[in-house]
């Protein structure tokens, strides 16, 4: 459905030496173990072709259906 920046990037404080990049993704449905592979070896490709930001990605999966239950 979508993938949302957050956190210091999103709001120009980012700090190259010590941030991370925040990710939300907004999923259509629940995720199965198949899907959760290919969740980890895109994140893995990712971080090997962006080696400043390796084990600096934070990504979260939610559906979107969690997302309506949500009061602010």
């Amino acid at each position: 459905m979508g993938v949302y920046l957050s956190g210091s990037l999103s709001y120009g404080e980012v700090n190259p030496a010590r941030s991370d990049i925040d990710l939300t993704v907004a999923l259509s449905y629940g995720t199965i173990a198949e899907e959760l592979e290919l969740i980890k070896d895109l994140h893995k490709k990712i971080e090997k072709k962006n080696q400043t930001w390796a084990n600096r990605i934070e990504c979260s999966y939610i559906p979107v259906d969690m997302l309506r239950n949500i009061s602010l």
